[in-house]
């Protein structure tokens, strides 16, 4: 029936929002060095359990998804001719990671290259 199908649908619908909104919040939020699932359900209004279900439903857990976001953010900051004057420390603590070695380790597993050697390849393609 039409009212057992929009039962259906809604809470998709709603994870699909609640998710959209988590994920705006996220990258607002990439520099906070604090950022973890627990603070974004928190300013969601929601439990991290719920957090945590809907993100899951959706793709990759939400702690996957912060990680992957700051690793991507760091890699879109070293291409940028702009910051190159700005040193592989600040960039990994503007983005929250707690360590250089920290940062260094997970953008090496993320992109197979450290920080500064695709920093040098990315600001030689641009030449």
């Amino acid at each position: 029936t039409l009212l057992t199908t929009a039962f259906k649908v809604m809470p998709e619908t709603h994870r699909n929002i609640r998710v959209d909104r988590a994920m705006a919040f996220i990258e607002q939020s990439l520099d906070d060095e604090y950022l973890c699932a627990a603070v974004v359900a928190v300013a969601q209004g929601v439990s991290r359990r719920h957090l945590d279900n809907c993100f899951t439903l959706c793709g990759p857990s939400i702690d996957a998804y912060i990680w992957e976001r700051r690793l991507t953010r760091a890699a879109e900051k070293l291409s940028q001719a702009s910051l190159a004057d700005r040193s592989l420390l600040q960039i990994s603590l503007d983005l929250g990671f707690k360590s250089p070695s920290h940062f260094s380790k997970a953008f090496q597993g993320r992109f197979g290259i450290s920080p500064r050697a695709y920093r040098h390849r990315a600001l030689q393609n641009l030449s």
